[in-house]
């Protein structure tokens, strides 16, 4: 992928944590159609959308189960 920030090419570790992601669609001639962005540890990447697709997992909401104090409203 492409780091966006320093204009060099980078790999993230597996687990990294991805946010701000939109899909954008190239019209320059002979690249790909689309791409993804992202942020990542404070930095911008860009790669082909056929790329990011696979590799990519999402995070799952985890319910947090909390105590509510028994009370009424008078």
């Amino acid at each position: 992928m492409w780091d966006i920030d320093v204009c060099y090419t980078s790999v993230l570790e597996p687990g990294s944590i991805l946010s701000g992601c939109r899909i954008l669609r190239n019209d320059a001639s002979g690249a790909e159609p689309y791409v993804v962005e992202f942020d990542s540890d404070g930095h911008r990447y860009s790669c082909p959308l056929f790329a990011f697709q696979p590799r990519t997992q999402a995070l799952t909401a985890v319910p947090e189960l909390q105590p509510v104090a028994s009370g009424l409203a008078v």
